[in-house]
């Protein structure tokens, strides 16, 4: 029973290098160049220097949360696309953006990505992007 404490120790451990996995890598895609999002992109999204990427799971508790939010942006702004990760074409866009996790929102501004969110993020945060 000694090695208990040790065995749940451990476990927190790992999961928080599994959470900062996750923050890093985002991190280090900010500056980098954007996959392209062509054959992604409806005839009437094409042609904005921004767009808002948002990667999302159709089993995700926060992306159900997020969702709403993001529709409202999206029927504002041509320049939102939504991506569910659960479609295997869409599956291959969230890799080449290097996504980890979900819900996971990505500005692109020029061809570059300009900023990574990882998580639940407010539907004001999102219009704040965009504006």
């Amino acid at each position: 029973m000694q090695w208990l404490p040790y065995v749940l120790g451990a476990i927190i451990v790992l999961f928080a290098a599994m959470q900062l996995r996750v923050v890093i890598v985002s991190r280090r895609a900010r500056g980098k160049p954007a996959p392209a999002l062509d054959a992604w992109l409806a005839p009437e999204q094409t042609g904005f220097d921004r767009y808002l990427v948002y990667f999302f799971s159709p089993r995700c508790g926060p992306c159900r949360a997020m969702g709403p939010h993001v529709d409202a942006l999206a029927n504002h702004h041509a320049n939102v696309l939504k991506v569910d990760i659960s479609d295997e074409n869409d599956f291959a866009l969230a890799r080449a953006f290097g996504v980890l996790a979900t819900p996971t929102t990505v500005l692109v501004r020029g061809g570059i990505i300009e900023r990574v969110l990882v998580g639940g993020v407010s539907q004001r945060r999102l219009e704040s992007l965009l504006d």
